[in-house]
C-alpha cells in the first residue's frame, strides 16, 4: 500500500510524478509475489492413515463327532454245554464292529422281553440235548413258543436261527429247528436262512461262514426300514384327498359296550383252574366294580338259575376253560355243562 494521494495546491509536479513512481514500484512487487505463488508447487497432502487391517476372524469352534446310531440287536442262547452262549458272545462282541448294539441274553430271561412291542432283531442260538430235547435254561421258552395257545408275541420281529446238534443223534439240531419253524408261526419275519451246526465237524467250520452273511442281512433290515415308512407316507398323502372330501361327514358312532359287571370264570380242574385264576386277577384290575368269581364246571346249572334271574338286572359275562381228557372227551365234571 501507498499513502493516499490528496489533491493540494501546495503539491507540484515533481511530487506527483515521486508519488506515481512509489506506486510502480509497489505494484511491481505484488506482481513479483503474485507470480511466486502462483509458481509454487502446491503444499503436500496430509498423509491418510492407513486403513486398519480387518479384524481376524474368530477360530471356527470344534466340531464334536457324533457317534453314529447304533442298530439294537438281541441275542438269544439256550445251552446246555456252553457251547451255544460261546457262540452267542462271539456274536455279539462282533456286532459293534457291524454298527449293532447287540444284547446277549439266556433263554431263561425270556419274560423280561416285549418281543412285540420292541420288533428288535432276534438271533436265537440253541443247542439240543438227549434225544431232542430243549437245554435247561430253554424248556419253558421252549414250551411256550410250541404251544399252540401263544399270541403272535413275534408279529413284525426279524428273527434268525443258529441251531447246535451232533448228527450222531437222531433228533439232529431239533429245537433250533422247532424255534424256527414256531417263530414264523408267531408272527415273525426270518431274514436269513436257519445254519444247523455239526459239532461233529466243528463249531467254527458252520458258524463263521453263516456270521459272514448274518451282519449284511441285518444291515439291510436297516434299509428296508425308511423304505417301508416312505411307502406308507405315500400312501398317506395318496389317501389324504379322499379323507379331505370325507371330512365335512360325521363320525360313526362306537358300538356301544356294556360295562362289566359280573364275570363267572368256569374251569375243568388242573390246567384250566390255574388259567382261570389269572383271567380273575386281569378282569378284576381292568374293572375294579366288577364282581368276579371262579367256577367248577359242575355247577354251571345252578349258575344257569342265577343268570336267569339276574338277566334283567345286570348285564353277565362268562369264560368257559376246558380242557380234553383221552379219546377228546371232557373230563367228567364238565360233562353237565
Amino acid at each position: 500500500r501507498t499513502p493516499r494521494y490528496e489533491s493540494s495546491s501546495g503539491m507540484d509536479d515533481a511530487a506527483l510524478a515521486a508519488l506515481l513512481a512509489k506506486a510502480d514500484s509497489a505494484l511491481a512487487s505484488v506482481a513479483t509475489v503474485t507470480s511466486a505463488a502462483a509458481s509454487a508447487p502446491p503444499p503436500a497432502a496430509a498423509p491418510v492413515a492407513a486403513p486398519a487391517p480387518p479384524p481376524a476372524a474368530a477360530a471356527p469352534e470344534p466340531v464334536t463327532q457324533q457317534k453314529p446310531v447304533m442298530q439294537k440287536l438281541l441275542i438269544l442262547y439256550g445251552t446246555q454245554t456252553g457251547n451255544s452262549r460261546g457262540v452267542a458272545k462271539e456274536l455279539g462282541a462282533e456286532a459293534a464292529a457291524h454298527g449293532f448294539e447287540a444284547r446277549v441274553l439266556g433263554m431263561e430271561k425270556w419274560k423280561e422281553l416285549d418281543f412285540e412291542q420292541d420288533k428288535t432283531p432276534l438271533v436265537l442260538v440253541s443247542s439240543s440235548t438227549g434225544n431232542g430235547d430243549a437245554p435247561d435254561n430253554a424248556d419253558k421258552f421252549y414250551r411256550f413258543a410250541k404251544k399252540r395257545s401263544t399270541p403272535p408275541v413275534f408279529k413284525g420281529v426279524p428273527f434268525a436261527v443258529c441251531a447246535l446238534g451232533d448228527s450222531n443223534y437222531e433228533q439232529f439240531c431239533e429245537v433250533g429247528r422247532q424255534f424256527d419253524q414256531h417263530l414264523e408261526r408267531l408272527g415273525g419275519n426270518r431274514f436269513l436262512k436257519r445254519c444247523d451246526v455239526d459239532e461233529v465237524d466243528g463249531i467254527e467250520a458252520h458258524v463263521h461262514p453263516w456270521a459272514e452273511k448274518l451282519w449284511p442281512a441285518l444291515k439291510a433290515l436297516k434299509q428296508v426300514a425308511p423304505a417301508q415308512a416312505n411307502r406308507g407316507a405315500e400312501q398317506a398323502a395318496e389317501a389324504a384327498p379322499a379323507k379331505a372330501a370325507a371330512k365335512g361327514a360325521a363320525p360313526a358312532a362306537a358300538p356301544a359296550v356294556a360295562p362289566l359287571r359280573s364275570l363267572t370264570v368256569f374251569h375243568s380242574g388242573g390246567l384250566t383252574e390255574e388259567i382261570a385264576e389269572l383271567i380273575k386277577a386281569e378282569a378284576a384290575a381292568a374293572s375294579p366294580a366288577a364282581s368276579v368269581r371262579l367256577l367248577a364246571m359242575a355247577k354251571f346249572k345252578p349258575w344257569l338259575a342265577e343268570l336267569d334271574a339276574a338277566a334283567a338286572s345286570a348285564p353277565q359275562h362268562a369264560v368257559f376253560l376246558c380242557q380234553t381228557v383221552e379219546n377228546e372227551q371232557p373230563p367228567e365234571e364238565a360233562g353237565p355243562c
